[in-house]
């Protein structure tokens, strides 16, 4: 468990080798989530797929050096998936 509030929001991460996958759900209103990158491998190749507000999804990839982090905003009761190598 990375983050959440009962009833609000939840995001966990589970690891694979040296892959960690994340997920993130909201009960409400908008929100944006801070992965902190240092606590999950430092450099890394990072994949998101969130919702988008339009009912629809969104992808994201970026790469992050160590100590750095990425906001990744999914809108009301959504949610994001992430693949971080």
């Amino acid at each position: 468990l990375l983050a959440g509030k009962p009833g609000q929001s939840v995001v966990m991460a589970r690891r694979a080798g040296s892959t960690w996958y994340v997920g993130g759900i909201t009960a409400g209103p908008e929100r944006t989530f801070t992965l902190d990158i240092e606590e999950l491998g430092g450099d890394a190749v990072i994949e998101v797929i969130r919702d988008d507000p339009d009912g629809g999804s969104l992808l994201q990839k970026s790469e992050e050096r160590a100590g750095g982090s990425i906001s990744v905003s999914v809108p009301e009761n959504g949610g994001f998936v992430a693949t971080i190598e």
